[in-house]
């Protein structure tokens, strides 16, 4: 993929994360890579657009939000899955950090009838706030238009 982003940060372990109640609201940014193919013509440039998504920590299946100002148009995140993966850093000790994966369906302009998935985790700042940001992946598809790109927010 052309100039492929990536996110880093401190992941905390499911069990953190799974803990916490109520909802949080996380705004940021989504930097992907777009290729538009229209013809003979393939266009391949990269996208800055805004994300906006409120985690619900009781019913994660409930959290919803939007990407805006991607590449004309809007896309609408929908629920998560909230799971683990194991730490690839450790080897003596069994350690499992949290992870999020959802949807992203078109809502607006030209983003209507493209879909996608994401699939982040929530980052701490210090040990007693284990949710103070999120990042991960995110891809999209639709006619003659794949996209992939990373998202990074904070609370």
């Amino acid at each position: 993929m052309h100039l492929a982003s990536w996110v880093a940060g401190e992941i905390p372990d499911l069990s953190a994360i799974t803990a916490l109640s109520g909802s949080a609201t996380y705004n940021g940014h989504v930097s992907a890579t777009v290729k538009e193919i229209s013809g003979s013509t393939t266009n391949i440039f990269t996208e800055l657009a805004n994300w906006s998504y409120t985690f619900n920590f009781d019913s994660p299946s409930s959290s919803s939000g939007t990407i805006s100002a991607f590449d004309g148009g809007s896309y609408t995140i929908d629920g998560a899955t909230l799971s683990s993966t194991d730490d690839p850093d450790t080897t003596s000790v069994t350690e499992t950090r949290n992870t999020f994966s959802g949807s992203l369906t078109g809502a607006s302009g030209d983003a209507v009838g493209r879909s996608g998935s994401f699939l982040g985790s929530f980052m701490q700042n210090g040990s007693s706030n284990p949710n103070a940001g999120m990042g991960g992946h995110l891809k999209v598809s639709g006619t003659n238009y794949p996209a992939s790109g990373v998202f990074v927010a904070q609370k």
